[in-house]
């Protein structure tokens, strides 16, 4: 993805929010296009993910440590990209919070194969379950057909181990579709 170095900067007192070339390329704007607040910087997180990013930085801010976050953007022309975020706090000559530096990259690639992945083991789970459905339907009647067989064939011995291997065989079938 891209990003670089420490490009992001947050005067925490002040509530100013800079960013590097690269970060405003990453959110899909030009390079001083957005208002420069940490409300501004929050106005272009997906609505989904604001909350849970704003409860992040915070915890950082008063903690006076860092944090890590993977969050969507949302872009002007209204698509979703994913950015994933390490950020630390630094404290002035009297320890106080006083700013908040990071770096951002695009996960965006990252994300959209995760999904196609899951989307992928959904649909085999879904194949592969309509495929033991299939195969347990002629089961059923093929089993109870070899029962009823060995009863009207108990006596002759060649057709009854015909008749115990069909079952075996279905047993295992069985075992095997479950």
């Amino acid at each position: 993805g891209r990003g670089s170095k420490i490009d992001n900067l947050v005067q925490i007192a002040n509530n100013v929010v800079e960013w590097s070339d690269e970060v405003y390329a990453l959110h899909g704007v030009a390079p001083g296009a957005f208002g420069g607040t940490a409300q501004d910087f929050a106005a272009l997180v997906h609505p989904d993910d604001r909350e849970a990013l704003w409860q992040r930085i915070e915890a950082a801010v008063a903690a006076g440590d860092g944090f890590t976050a993977d969050f969507r953007i949302r872009l002007p022309d209204g698509r979703d990209r994913w950015l994933s975020t390490w950020a630390r706090v630094q404290r002035d000559a009297h320890g106080a919070p006083h700013r908040m530096i990071g770096a951002t990259i695009s996960i965006d690639d990252y994300k959209r194969a995760e999904a196609a992945l899951r989307e992928g083991d959904r649909l085999k789970d879904e194949f592969l379950a309509m495929l033991a459905h299939e195969l347990r339907n002629p089961l059923a009647p093929i089993g109870s057909s070899a029962h009823l067989l060995k009863r009207i064939v108990s006596d002759e011995r060649g057709a009854g181990q015909a008749v115990d291997i069909i079952l075996r065989q279905v047993a295992h079938m069985t075992e095997l579709v479950d």
